[in-house]
């Protein structure tokens, strides 16, 4: 996931900011009227039957504040995370959306952070720890970068985007063999998937994309 440059051999990312899936918004429920009416008179028409009643489920705070992510509004993001979290206790997703926006904002010692919080809660998904992971590689911490996608590997020796990103830090340190490992694993494990099917977790890359990006890598 992409944030932004940083000297020094930055590691390349595959995607830019990081993003959440779209908020589905549920159809209207229409009710209507089953009772039946009585005959009219041939000569005048029946009456038009009133208008179907519409029920729209109300979204909750935590979809209305996936939306402003998704519309790029961080910093609303951020202050309406932090009020869910004083009314409630700490859930996964307002973690998830609050990690994502202070590091796209570029405030990753606060996206740091809650990705630890994050952790603590979730400390069985490989997702999250590649979340942490890629918030280390862009504050430079490559060593704790590299420990905590072996958590991720460890969880799931199939996650797909920790080899990519374990690849990218090996090539950024000169380690090719490493590095041509774990891009060979991530080449291996997109072959399930089409060109045109969005690889899992990467918020929109397309496999095709992701085999053309490790072909330059490799």
């Amino acid at each position: 996931m992409l944030y932004r440059k940083i000297p020094k051999k930055p590691v390349e990312k595959a995607f830019h900011d990081f993003a959440l899936p779209a908020v589905q918004v549920p159809a209207p429920v229409i009710r209507t009227n089953s009772g039946h009416s009585k005959p009219k008179a041939k000569s005048k028409p029946a009456p038009l039957s009133p208008l179907p009643e519409i029920a729209l489920e109300q979204s909750s705070p935590v979809d209305e504040t996936a939306v402003l992510f998704e519309k790029g509004m961080y910093q609303q993001c951020i202050e309406q995370c932090i009020s869910l979290l004083k009314k409630t206790d700490p859930e996964p997703r307002i973690l998830s959306i609050l990690v994502k926006s202070f590091a796209n904002t570029g405030k990753l010692d606060e996206a740091l952070h809650w990705g630890e919080k994050l952790l603590s809660l979730e400390g069985s998904n490989p997702d999250t720890y590649y979340l942490v992971a890629t918030i280390l590689t862009e504050k430079n911490d490559t060593g704790k970068a590299e420990s905590t996608l072996k958590r991720a590997l460890y969880l799931n020796p199939h996650h797909l985007l920790s080899h990519f990103l374990m690849g990218n830090i090996a090539k950024s340190q000169g380690k090719k063999g490493a590095a041509l490992k774990h891009f060979k694993n991530a080449e291996e494990l997109l072959s399930a998937h089409p060109d045109d099917e969005i690889v899992p977790g990467s918020e929109g890359l397309t496999a095709g994309r992701m085999r053309m990006i490790l072909n330059k890598l490799s």
